[in-house]
């Protein structure tokens, strides 16, 4: 039992799977992501000077895991302040920065077009200062490097006080870090009570030493994302000559700004936080609403089947239509199985890989489908020559620049005809089948709105997940549809049909002569006609035929032994399915 309900569910496992796969893996890319260099450790030290001005020296040692070209420095300035980049230098492994042999690096020339080691080229924006340092390091080496600038002014003077705010540990490659630390050096002494200062940081940072000219914040491992953004209060008259701060401040005010940003920097990291989480539990709501989706709209296997193997055809279901409630939608292969089926009939006869139209006229009392009295009249009336229709007649009409139009239109005609056959039978709930697909297409676009809204306002790069689920529904939608209690029931029969012919030269008693005759277009529109006509010949000593088989090509009249006229039908089945294929791929706008 639980065999046959995967069967029937098979359709379903592929979204879900997909879904899955993204829940196990997709939180883990970034611990998981190998970088090309590791930052073993990061200090800053930040002199202020009279005047304003702040020197900062950054030395960073790196350990380069792979070949990597370039380095990266991006160093944040605010309004109204100047950067000037003094030195960048680089020194190879050492113990000791006082010890370093640095070696400093040139501006690369702006008309170059190539990047040169031991160069850097510089980007200046409103906001910030990019560097680009080319030094072409090899997998396995360590560089230090120092980078010497001055910013100006970084201290303003307000009311009663000097404001330093600045950010530090800005990288824009978003490596993480080993140890960190920051030292801002003042230029005179200041007593300890007359600081006040606040380092506002998604980590945690312990500050050190009790020294009245310097500041000293430090951390073991910084993650990737993470700054250190300082706001430091001094007396004013312990620097000289501070510029005006355009809007002058009481330290109160600046206090509370100060705090009120930082406050606005972990309120955005929660809300990160928690837009990843709701983005995760949407993606798994996503594969539970594809079920519901599925379970109220789909469903075609959900009748039970009546028996595990069906050793005769579903009663009143042509096989060009079991083909279609079994999805087997290639033009080629439903032509080939409605031309079979004719034959079967005795409205053609095969013979030397031709069709040919007989005398045989439709009987009132049981009508052929409509899409088979439209193949009869489209082929034997307009592209049939003397009533003998060939592959290669077919190729021409596809291809010729005259009636290639004309096919065309004809093709989607039919096409369009065998869908409507589905309705026509009552097998397809198209009530159901629309209210489906509408669904899953507005979950579609909610999901893919969520996405954009998500990624591009919040600043969410994982929102852009949320397309995983938004694609699958999509897709869905194109291929659901509700059958009806009848057209569950076909469904079930042409599977257990299916696993029949799959078999059926292991499966005794085997089916009468009548039966095979019978059983021959059902084998094309399951695509197990080749099989079957393999297994026919060992049935044949048990069975034996005589004419049964003759509008097909295979008679006892032929001096060819059956076994071998059985293998020659197989093989001109087979060639002409691929040539109509082949042919049938030039005509446009086929919705397959």
């Amino acid at each position: 039992m639980k065999r046959h309900a995967i069967a029937r569910h098979r359709r379903l496992i592929w979204p879900i799977l997909v879904v899955l796969i993204a829940l196990v893996l997709l939180p883990f890319p970034v611990a998981a992501r190998s970088e090309p260099v590791v930052i073993q450790r990061y200090d800053i030290v930040a002199e202020l000077l009279d005047g304003g001005a702040m020197r900062v020296t950054e030395t960073i040692r790196y350990q380069v895991c792979a070949e990597t070209r370039d380095l990266l420095f991006t160093i944040p300035k605010g309004q109204d302040q100047k950067i000037s980049l003094e030195r960048i230098a680089v020194a190879d492994t050492i113990t000791r920065i006082d010890q370093a042999l640095f070696i400093e690096t040139l501006l690369a020339e702006s008309s170059s077009g190539k990047a040169q080691a031991m160069t850097y080229h510089l980007e200046q924006t409103e906001r910030q200062l990019n560097i680009n340092l080319h030094l072409f390091l090899r997998a396995g080496s360590y560089r230090t490097i120092s980078l010497v600038y001055r910013v100006e002014p970084a201290v303003w003077k307000h009311q009663d006080t000097a404001l330093l705010e600045h950010c530090f540990f800005a990288r824009p490659d978003d490596i993480p870090v080993g140890q960190v630390m920051l030292k801002v050096v003042l230029p005179r002494p200041v007593p300890t009570s007359l600081i006040w200062s606040l380092a506002s940081s998604l980590s945690t940072f312990s500050t050190t030493g009790t020294r009245s000219d310097q500041l000293v914040w430090q951390r073991d491992g910084l993650p990737e994302g993470h700054f250190l953004h300082v706001t430091c209060l001094l007396p004013s008259d312990q620097l000289t000559q501070l510029p005006e701060a355009p809007v002058a401040l009481t330290a109160a005010q600046l206090k509370e700004e100060a705090r009120q940003a930082d406050q606005l920097l972990h309120r955005q990291a929660s809300w990160r936080s928690l837009v990843t989480s709701a983005i995760f539990i949407l993606i798994a709501m996503a594969a539970l609403l594809l079920f519901i989706v599925y379970w109220f709209f789909d469903r075609e296997g959900a009748m039970p089947d009546r028996q595990r193997l069906l050793r005769e055809p579903p009663y009143a279901c042509s096989p060009v239509v079991l083909a279609l409630l079994l999805r087997k939608k290639r033009p080629a292969q439903l032509i080939m199985t409605a031309l079979l089926d004719l034959v079967r009939q005795r409205f053609l006869l095969l013979e030397n890989s031709s069709f040919v139209r007989t005398d045989k006229e439709e009987d009132p009392s049981s009508p052929l489908l409509e899409s088979d009295r439209f193949l009869l009249q489209w082929l034997f009336s307009q592209l049939a020559v003397d009533r003998v229709l060939t592959v290669s007649r077919l190729r021409s009409c596809a291809r010729q620049a005259d009636t290639a139009e004309t096919f065309r239109a004809q093709l989607t005609e039919y096409l369009a005809l065998l869908d409507g056959e589905l309705v026509s039978q009552g097998l397809l709930d198209l009530h159901k089948s629309s209210r489906g697909r509408l669904i899953a297409r507005l979950a579609a676009s909610a999901y893919a709105v969520l996405a954009i809204a998500t990624a591009v306002f919040m600043q969410q790069p994982l929102a852009w997940l949320l397309f995983l689920p938004a694609a699958v529904f999509l897709l869905y939608s194109m291929n659901l549809r509700r059958l009806t209690n009848r057209g569950r029931e076909k469904y079930a029969a042409g599977q257990a049909l299916a696993r029949y012919l799959r078999r059926i030269g292991r499966l005794p008693p085997y089916p009468d002569q009548d039966r095979q005759n019978h059983l021959l277009p059902y084998a094309m529109a399951l695509g197990f006609v080749q099989p079957f006509l393999a297994d026919l010949p060992a049935i044949w000593q048990d069975k034996p035929i005589h004419e049964e088989l003759s509008s097909y090509g295979i008679s006892r009249k032929k001096s060819l032994p059956l076994k071998d006229q059985a293998k020659q039908l197989s093989s001109d089945l087979h060639l002409m399915e691929s040539i109509l294929s082949a042919n049938l791929l030039l005509v446009e706008r086929i919705q397959y």
